[in-house]
């Protein structure tokens, strides 16, 4: 003998089955999709996949493609850009000491330079070698914004060597990407 519980659910069943309201085709079919999209994922990678159940056909074109494609190069090199490079800029002040004090020296001749290698045999070409002459207060600028490429870690430590008559100094700028680096050079 069946329970009561048991006898209603068997009746529920029955009931089910032999129901005439029926859901009709287009909720079935949007059911259908939407129970498709959110097992695969809505954008799921499936370009060029032919599983069933996947994505639209007419969805997955060549042309389809090639729009997503540019699309994403165009957001890319508007995006690299709007990269603004600051100036790579090296600052020499020449002073003599006269009496204690600091006194800018002019028309000196200042050498900024960089060897290549220094290996015992050979000594390399300059990677950079250049050369300008002081202001009436001591000052002379160094621009290597187009030496600098986007990216680079670090720039370079270069030799700085002036002259002016009898008058000679020596020192070490580093310079920093981006940035304006100072030295002062004591001639003696």
């Amino acid at each position: 003998v069946l329970s009561s519980p048991h006898l209603q659910q068997l009746e529920s069943r029955s009931q089910k089955l032999t129901s005439t309201t029926r859901t009709p085709p287009s909720r079935r079919s949007w059911r259908r999709r939407w129970g498709r999209w959110r097992a695969f994922g809505l954008f799921s990678s499936s370009l060029g996949s032919r599983v069933k159940g996947r994505r639209d056909e007419r969805h997955d074109t060549p042309m389809n493609r090639i729009f997503s494609f540019s699309l994403i190069a165009a957001a890319g090199l508007l995006l690299a850009g709007c990269f603004e490079m600051d100036e790579t800029i090296a600052n020499v002040y020449v002073v003599r000491e006269e009496g204690g004090v600091e006194v800018p020296v002019s028309d000196a001749e200042v050498r900024l330079y960089a060897l290549g290698s220094l290996d015992e045999d050979f000594v390399g070409e300059p990677r950079f070698d250049t050369t300008q002459v002081t202001t009436d207060e001591g000052f002379t600028s160094f621009n290597f914004s187009s030496f600098y490429v986007a990216g680079q870690a670090g720039f370079a430590v270069l030799d700085v060597e002036c002259t002016k008559g009898s008058l000679s100094g020596t020192g070490l700028i580093k310079i920093v990407e981006m940035e304006t680096s100072e030295v002062t050079v004591v001639m003696e």
